[in-house]
């Protein structure tokens, strides 16, 4: 079997990544350090300007695909009258005061998105079907949706069935999330919108996870995100040092994944990580033991690429 390409994404370095130039720049380091293929770059704040000093030149083989932003705003107006209002911005999210800080204006962000994945001759993730800018199919055929069940308009439930449709005949290549697509869609409440949904639960509307996805678009996929979705399932996967149960759909597809050199961006959010210190004093004591901690984001990638790397039975 081929080995896994494995890469890291600057998301997982939020909010210095949103905030700092050198920040990202320590990513790439980080990346080739530890036997990293690349890294994926969620286009913040910091990224735009970076990109716009041309700092990006220089490590350009190292990016495998660029992020754009998950609730893109028009203008930084109207995300302020959002925040207030509590009313949502794009996809039915309403956006977070951090929002503002991080991220530039859609038009902005799409545009070096693009640029990236162009310099590199990757893939651009996208998070809706149409772009926010032209209301209209991206034009750019790096970009490759990130398939959930909240594609409809306004963040409505979409079918796997009437995605598919859509994406077939937009011709839209795929982007599968172990995270997104076993998730329930996200709720509304106290007026504002979920930031991370569980798994779905019996009678919980979703996508229908990582199976039955496969199987509408794995001839499609161009990417995968791996993506633990709790503390709980990131904790067990370290203490184990094995993929658990709840992946066993994503352990399945590694041969295939492996043998088209499909990259597998590792993304482990902060509050993941730092809550796999807090599920029980026993589980946090085993989980000390391998170094896991608040700010040990260094320590815990590894880690998961170590244990990908053995489920695929590869170096």
């Amino acid at each position: 079997m081929s080995d896994l390409r494995l890469a890291v994404t600057t998301a997982s370095f939020l909010p210095w990544t949103a905030l700092s130039g050198r920040a990202i720049q320590r990513v790439f380091d980080f990346a080739t350090s530890n036997d990293f293929a690349g890294v994926e770059v969620l286009v913040t704040r910091a990224v735009c300007r970076a990109y716009q000093r041309g700092a990006f030149r220089d490590v350009a083989g190292l990016i495998v695909s660029s992020h754009e932003v998950w609730n893109p705003r028009e203008t930084l107006a109207s995300e302020i009258r959002c925040i207030l209002r509590r009313i949502p911005q794009s996809r039915g999210m309403v956006p977070y005061p951090m929002d503002t800080l991080f991220f530039a204006n859609s038009d902005i962000s799409e545009k070096v998105a693009f640029a990236l994945a162009d310099l590199a001759e990757g893939t651009t993730v996208v998070s809706q079907l149409e772009s926010p800018v032209t209301r209209r199919r991206y034009s750019n055929p790096r970009a490759a949706v990130q398939v959930h069940c909240d594609l409809g308009p306004d963040g409505s439930h979409l079918p796997l069935p009437e995605v598919k449709e859509i994406i077939v005949r937009q011709n839209y290549p795929v982007v599968l999330d172990t995270n997104h697509v076993r998730r329930r869609v996200r709720l509304y409440v106290n007026g504002q919108t979920e930031m991370a949904p569980p798994v779905a639960g019996p009678g919980d509307i979703s996508f229908g996870g990582i199976a039955s996805t496969w199987r509408a678009f794995g001839d499609r996929v161009a990417l995968v995100h791996f993506q633990p979705n709790n503390g709980a399932e990131l904790a067990e996967l370290l203490r184990t040092r094995a993929l658990p149960a709840s992946l066993a759909d994503f352990h399945a597809i590694l041969p295939e994944l492996a043998s088209r050199n499909i990259p597998i961006v590792i993304e482990v959010s902060p509050p993941i990580a730092a809550a796999v210190s807090r599920f029980g004093s026993t589980l946090a004591r085993k989980c000390a033991a391998f170094g896991v901690t608040d700010s040990a984001m260094k320590e815990v990638l590894p880690r998961v690429r170590d244990v990908l790397r053995g489920a695929a039975g590869g170096r």
